[in-house]
């Protein structure tokens, strides 16, 4: 909303990409350990997978293996939490029993594609009910919840896409909370905006008489 605080940032992420040393230092720390390289070994021409450090590549292994059990298994998947056991069987014991690192796959995994539409519905249901929220209330303190709770669902997004953020019920159980308390914002907010309405159509009909 406001366009200096954005043209700083966008500034920010600028100047970060072209001197690294601004980040936070976890953050080069997991940068540096994305690529290795040795000696003059990063002008020869490889494969993505062939140049990533171990657990990247690992967790490539595995995403394989999870979309060959949804190949295998579309519709009821292989079983809620047998995700580590079956692993190694889809991946020729390529690697060992490990998570998915990927709740979208996970869910496909293990409990088929329509398990997974159903979640990616309720997402999506959460995300159009607060930006309905967030652009209807004139409550302050109501936009600020709705706003905030909009990016907080858009970093959960893309977490989803790295780890199984949605298996800990002790953090997660915070976010089926706000989706409850966004839901009864805009419960009280389609009343407060039904009973704004209602004096509004009697002046009217009184003013038609």
């Amino acid at each position: 909303r406001n366009k200096v605080l954005f043209a700083l940032a966008i500034g920010y992420g600028v100047l970060a990409m072209a001197n690294p040393m601004l980040l936070p230092a976890g953050i080069r720390y997991r940068m540096g350990q994305t690529i290795e390289s040795t000696g003059a070994s990063y002008l020869v021409e490889e494969s993505a997978v062939e140049s990533l450090e171990a657990s990247s590549a690992t967790r490539i292994e595995i995403w394989k293996g999870a979309v060959e059990m949804i190949k295998q298994n579309p519709v009821w998947g292989i079983g809620y939490g047998s995700f580590p056991a079956m692993l190694p069987q889809f991946v020729n014991n390529a690697v060992g029993h490990f998570d998915a690192h990927n709740s979208y796959l996970l869910i496909g995994a293990e409990m088929g594609l329509p398990t997974l539409f159903v979640f990616l519905l309720v997402l999506l249901m959460a995300w159009y009910y607060t930006y309905w929220l967030y652009a209807h209330t004139q409550d302050l303190v109501m936009k600020a919840i709705a706003l905030g709770f909009l990016g907080g669902l858009g970093g959960l997004l893309v977490a989803n896409m790295f780890g199984s953020r949605m298996d800990a019920q002790q953090i997660v159980s915070y976010f089926w909370i706000l989706c409850a308390l966004i839901m009864r914002g805009v419960v009280i907010e389609r009343d407060a905006i039904r009973q704004a309405a209602g004096p509004a159509r009697r002046t009217k009909r009184s003013t038609a008489r």
